[in-house]
Parts: C-alpha cells; structure tokens; sequence
C-alpha cells in the first residue's frame, strides 16, 4: 500500500565530514543486584532529576531486597549520579517481571511485565493450562513506590506484555501477545496474536483488540501519535487476516491505528526485512524512526555483515521508506532503543558480539552498543562499552548536560565493568558524557640500531593501533618519501644526520582523523677502526719437513675476532690466532686476514708476511728422517772437533734401520783430510745404540739392521780429532730409512 522509495546507506562509521566523529567517554557506571541474576529493562527521567528504573530480580541479597518466588518483578529510584533512593520488588511466589514504566499525571507511576501466580501481590491472575503460565499484569505505584492498585489482564494461555503507553484522553494503553483466547481476550486470528487493550485510570478494561493472521504474529510495540492516534508495529509471520503482506517473507508489520484502535492504514516491511522490531519513535518531523535487529534483505540489498545485524529504518509521516541503515560486523549486533537528539540526530542503544565491520572496539562477548546517526542517517559516531563476557544494553536516555544514560544488564565485572555484585547478571548503568576520547590512529617506530658505519643496513619497524585492516605506510628519510608500503623497511644508504620517520593511513572507519606521524629517528655515523694483525714465526730456516709455530698478535679485533691463516695466499688452518705447520716447502710465504666484529671496522685486515727458506744441503734425504735439528751444530775442544746431526724418527714400536752417512771436513771427505780417526755413531741421547767401525780415511760410512727402541729419536754424529785448529768439520749427507 505505501511506496518504497528510499536512500541506502551503506553500513559505516563515517560522519559527514568523510572520519567518525568523537563519541562520549564513560563518566560514571553503577552495577545493581546480588548474588542472583538482576537486570534492568526500561527506565525514565523523574521530576527530581533522577531516574526510575524497572527491571527483574532473583536476588535477595545485595542491593536487592527479600525475594517473593523465582523472579520479582522490579522499580528502583536512584538520584542524577545513580545512587539508589529506594527500591522495591514486586510480585507472587513464581516467575514475575516490570519490562516497560512510565510516569502518571499524579506523580506516581504504573509499570506493565508478566506475572506468574495470583498470590503474594499478584490478585486477579487467570490460571492457566500450565502452571507459571504468565498474565499481564499493571501495577500502578505511587512516588515511593507503594502499591496503589495492580491488576492481570490475560486468558487460560501464556500472555506477555511489550509496553504500556498513556492513552489519548486517559488511562493506559497495552501493548502484548497472546496464544490463546478467553478469559479478558476475544478470538484468535491464528496461533498467536497481537493484543492491544485500554484501560483507565483506575485499570478497568475498557476494550481489548487483537490483530493478526492465521499463523504466529508478536512481540508489538504501540506509540502515541501526534494526531491522537497510534502507530502499532510488530513481527509478522502471517500474511492474511489483518496483515496485508504480499510477499510469503517474514518482517516487520506497521499499523496506524485511530483513537479506538482501528487501522488507518498499514505497510510490511517484508520485502527488505526479516527482522524483529524493538522500537519505534516518532520524529520531530513527523515521521518515524524503527530500531531492531535481523538478516537483512531487500532489493536493492542492504549490506548483512555478518549473522545478524542492528537496522534503523527512517520513515515518513505516511510510512515511505526515506533511509534505512544498517550497522555491525560478522557477529550479531541489535539495536533495543533509539531517541532523537535537538540537532535532529538519533542515538540507538543495544549490543553487539562482533570485532570487525563498524564495531571499532569489543571489550570481549557481548557490549553495549552506542551508536549516533546523523539526520540523513549517516553515522556520526560509534561507542562500545563492557567487560569480557555478556554487556546488552536496553535502553537509553538524554542527560540534561548532553549525554546519556545507558541501562541494561552484565554478567563481566571486568574492562569497563566493575561492582558486579555475582557471577550472574546485575542491572548495568553507564553515563556517558563529552568530551569524549578521540578514537585515533597512532604510530610508533624503532630501529635495531641508531649509530652505524657508511654503508651499513638499518632496519626499521613500526607498530600502529586504530590502523584498520589496510593501512598505508610512507616512510621517509629527511621528509622525502621512499621505500614501499609496508610496517617494516630496510635502508642501506642513510648518511650521517639523517631522519628518518613514517606516516600513517588508517582506513578504520571509526578514527576522528586517519592520518598519524610517527616518531622520528637520527641516524650517527660511528668513527672507523682499523684493526691490525702481526705474525711472527719461531723459525723461518728450516730443515725438510720440520714444524713451524706462528702466532698472531692483534688490535681492535673485538671480542670474537676471525682469523684466516695462509700459505702463498690458499687458506690453511682453523680459525686461531696460533697455527703450527709441518708442510712447509722453501720459498713459502705465510700471512693471516683477520676480520674484527668491532663495529665500523675496515675489513679484513692482512697481516705481514713470513717466507720459509729450508736448507736443501744440509737437509736429510732419508723418507723417515722428518725433522732436523743443529744441522752443523760444531763443538771444538783440544783439537777435537765433534758435530752431530739430530733426525727425528720416532717410533711407538723399535724399528730397523740401515743407511748411510757421509762426512766433510774443511768442505773435503775426511778420505782426503789428515786421515785422523772418524768414530761413527748412530745414537740415542748421545748413547751409542750400536757403532760403525770405520777406517780414519773413510768418510762415507754404511750400516744395516741397527735395532732403534720405541719412541726414541735417532742421531748420527761424528767425532773427528783436527790437526789444523782452523779445521771446520760437518756432517755432509744422511740417509736412514726404516726397514
């Protein structure tokens, strides 16, 4: 019947000038119950600058008083910083709840839940087919709190009550559902039905509507309309009897209703919708703005981010769709009430599971969900506030110093939550006030290091908050931008004096301001070592085969300096700062890098250089003869000249050698020099182990099979009496080999 002309709005946080705006900040929160589960439903601003809150209790403890059966139905008044004036539980020995209060031309005020027996409280209940089945129940209360009259409306069935309104011309207008028929209620449409009935002042029935169609129609809330009348809205799954859909969809049903409840005219929202309606206000302009929570649908499709998600919809005076917006992540979010603020904007409170999409914080489980739409219903802010576990808020009010007050319940007493009185629920009540703190982006970066040498790599890293899921990175070196966009950089050509620094994008849509700078770093060039290395050998002449120790000495090598020793420029050795080597060859030239882990260091470092000359004549040639020592070591006493000749030749077993060794004097065989006495030894230690008898003119001396014991060196020497002083005599050749 109406038209659906309408402007999406894609689901953001975004304000109007392209960042979310400043939401309130948490001036003060108060939790109430005991050791049961407590909550709060509905509440309103009293006369007194207070407020007057209904709800439900289980305790009997804490700030609750004696409990009369399972759940009380519950008022409480607190003053304008919520502390508690007085309170008072109602109800009958089984199940009872308050879900909407509001204030009475006399001061006092009536409240509208359920009750579950007629005793205590409780008269007039209709018994149903079940025990605990529920009536509505109207309980009128003075300022104290006092009971003034209460009253059942209801049948043989379970009747549950949504809201309770001041009607046109007096009394009281009751919005509930209901299942069955009898008792105060006429006949069903279907399986269950909307129930709309006034009373007056003083609770008298004074008619009773039901509205619906053949299958399951409820949970409906009615408003007083500026014209006298009523706007009614609802779940329907019916689309006969009362409710005209033409799609086989669920959703929400509107109704206008006339001073006597007829229907003036109607529209579903089923053809965008599948949802449930929590509630409906009239605007100032108006129209009417519809809060609630489901799958949305619609062509064309509103954005679903996720499992469900909250809506608000914003209609005209006739029920044309002007704008419709939905909010949330890949969890489930609901909006549970809505009211307009003097700038013509609205603010919506209920909850929400979800850590992504428009949620910009989740405190853990579910929070309270705060969220200001513009006029056109683009979003202006979006506050989040809770604990670790399950925070849903139910409604909320203006504060005269323009905040708000946000009621509901909690079971965290953690995060934002503190004096939750037990592990169950308490009735939660958050003041939110302004200034409110900036939601911004910030960045931070470090270096693995700040003083360096030329050349050197720096890598730098940097860590954000409120950065979204795709940040922009732009680093910079002295304010020029470089390097690609990502958290973490490497740069190998800074200069001494550099500064470098990042920016930040942040594409969170809930950030006042999506730019951030980071903090900046200064680079300093360290001063250059050089490290020095200096070898020095314990022998550069050596026999065939004879061992050499080198042994390098250093400065600025740091403390786990590297060393690469060298034989004619091939590596050699272990990384030592000694090395001994047994293969040396004449003419070999040894030298070692070293590489310092001193930092700025000129690397590698090469030391001096050491030649090995060997002495090829005086050298032995035998295989096993392996090192030489005094190769012409001379001794002269009384004419008497002895020379020796150590060859190494040690053995772990006795060995059997033969060879020969041949004798020079004043560079001539002995044969031709003054034919003295030539004893030829092949020795131990200076011991003779066996003798060689060999006439005075023969120098050159062979031997066989000579027995040398286990791990004993082997010597030849030669003991030759001069007639000339000046004589110089010296072992010309050696041969000995293992047999």
């Amino acid at each position: 019947m109406r038209s659906f002309l309408f402007t999406i709005l894609l689901s953001s946080c975004i304000g109007i000038n392209g960042n979310a705006q400043v939401p309130p900040a948490i001036q003060w929160q108060k939790c109430y119950g005991g050791t049961a589960s407590d909550g709060i439903r509905k509440m309103l601003p009293t006369p007194d600058g207070g407020y007057i809150m209904c709800g439900y209790s289980m305790s009997n403890d804490g700030d609750m008083g004696a409990n009369y059966g399972i759940t009380d139905a519950l008022v409480m008044k607190i003053d304008a910083s919520g502390n508690i004036q007085w309170r008072k539980n109602y109800g009958s020995t089984l199940s009872d709840e308050a879900v909407d209060i509001i204030a009475t031309a006399d001061g006092g005020y009536i409240f509208v839940g359920t009750a579950g027996a007629g005793d205590m409280d409780v008269t007039g209940y209709h018994p149903g087919v079940f025990a605990g089945f529920s009536d509505i129940w109207v309980v009128k209360i003075n300022n104290n709190g006092s009971i003034q009259w209460q009253q059942c409306y209801g049948g043989p069935g379970n009747d549950l009550a949504s809201n309770i309104i001041q009607a046109t011309g007096g009394g009281y207008l009751v919005a509930g559902e209901t299942k069955t028929s009898g008792g105060d209620i006429g006949a069903l449409h279907g399986m269950k039905d909307i129930w709309i009935f006034r009373i007056d002042a003083t609770g008298a029935l004074q008619w009773q509507r039901l509205y619906g169609g053949t299958l399951n129609d409820g949970s409906p809330l009615i408003i007083p309309t500026t014209d006298g009348g009523y706007m009614l809205g609802c779940f329907a799954n019916s689309h006969d009897g009362d409710i005209s859909c033409t799609t086989v969809r669920d959703g929400v049903w509107l109704a206008k209703l006339d001073n006597g409840g007829g229907i003036q005219w109607q529209t579903c929202l089923t053809d965008d919708f599948a949802d449930w309606l929590r509630m409906i206000l009239q605007t100032t302009d108006g129209g009417y703005i519809l809060v609630g929570d489901g799958w949305i649908w619609g062509t064309p499709p509103l954005p679903n981010q996720g499992e469900i998600d909250a809506y608000a919809i914003k209609l005209d005076a006739a029920g044309n769709i002007q704008w419709r917006h939905t909010l949330g992540g890949t969890n489930y979010e609901r909006f549970s009430s809505v009211i307009q603020t003097p700038d013509g904007a609205y603010v919506m409170a209920g909850n929400t599971m979800s850590t992504d999409g428009d949620i910009c914080i989740n405190k853990g489980g579910q929070d309270f969900f705060i969220v200001k739409l513009n006029s056109d219903g683009t979003t202006n802010w979006v506050k989040t506030c809770g604990g670790l576990t399950s925070d849903y808020a139910n409604d909320i009010l203006p504060t005269p110093d323009g905040g708000y007050l946000v009621a509901g319940i909690t079971d965290s007493n953690n995060g934002d939550v503190s004096g939750n009185h037990s592990n169950y629920t308490d009735g939660w009540l958050v003041k939110l006030s302004f200034p409110g703190v900036a939601i911004i982006p910030t960045i931070n970066i470090v270096a693995d290091k700040t003083t360096i040498c030329p050349g050197e790599s720096v890598t730098f890293v940097a860590a954000v908050t409120n950065a979204g899921d795709a940040p922009i990175y732009q680093w910079k070196v002295n304010g020029i931008n470089t390097g690609p966009n990502n958290d973490t950089i490497t740069i190998s050509t800074l200069n001494n004096g550099d500064i470098v620094s990042c920016s930040l994008t942040s594409n969170s849509r809930c950030v006042t301001d999506p730019n951030a700078a980071s903090n900046t770093i200064a680079i300093t060039f360290s001063g250059v070592v050089f490290p020095a290395i200096n070898i020095v050998a314990d022998r550069t002449t050596i026999c065939t085969g004879q061992s050499v120790t080198f042994v390098a000495t250093i400065t600025d090598g740091g403390n786990a300096p590297i060393y690469q020793w060298k034989v004619n420029g091939i590596n050699t050795g272990l990384n030592n700062d000694t090395i001994t080597i047994s293969t040396l060859n004449n003419g070999d030239i040894v030298s070692c890098i070293l590489t310092s882990n001193l930092s700025c260091v000129a690397n590698p470092t090469a030391s001096n250089t050491i030649a090995i000359a060997v002495d090829l004549s005086q050298s032995p040639v035998g295989r096993h003869c392996r090192t030489c020592h005094d190769i012409s070591a001379i001794r002269r006493l009384n004419n008497r000249c002895e020379t020796f000749l150590v060859c190494a030749a040690q053995s772990a077993s006795p060995l059997q050698i033969a060879g020969s060794i041949q004798f020079h004097c004043n560079g001539l065989n002995l044969s031709n020099v003054w034919k003295r006495r030539c004893s030829h030894h092949i020795a131990r230690t200076h011991e003779n182990i066996s003798a060689i008898s060999c006439l005075p003119h023969h120098s050159d001396r062979k031997f066989n099979k000579k027995v040398v014991e286990a791990g004993l060196p082997l010597y030849a020497a030669c003991i030759v009496e001069l007639g000339q002083p000046e004589a110089i005599f010296h072992i010309a050749a050696v041969n000995i080999a293992i047999m």
